[in-house]
């Protein structure tokens, strides 16, 4: 979902609606990728576009775990907090 925002000189311009980072997401939920400033998991699929969905997220894992098609990946939490996604 997008949405046009007025800004105060430069007219209307797309922003997210619901951005929420990657260790925010609830289990069972599905997101898609909008940035991804880690390279290594970026070309392991975790690239900004693909789709997610939160397998394991529980406060006191140091690690979440996310699905990427068949795929599963143990995403530490530091870098989850920096993953921004966007809700489907």
């Amino acid at each position: 979902m997008k949405t046009l925002a007025a800004g105060p000189t430069s007219g209307a311009t797309e922003q997210p609606v619901n951005p929420a980072a990657l260790s925010k997401l609830a289990e069972s939920a599905c997101a898609v990728i909008l940035t991804n400033p880690d390279r290594k998991s970026r070309e392991m699929g975790l690239a900004p576009g693909a789709r997610i969905r939160m397998q394991r997220n529980r406060r006191h894992d140091h690690a979440v775990v996310v699905a990427v098609g068949d795929a599963r990946f143990f995403i530490s939490r530091t870098l989850a907090a920096r993953i921004v996604l966007d809700a489907m």
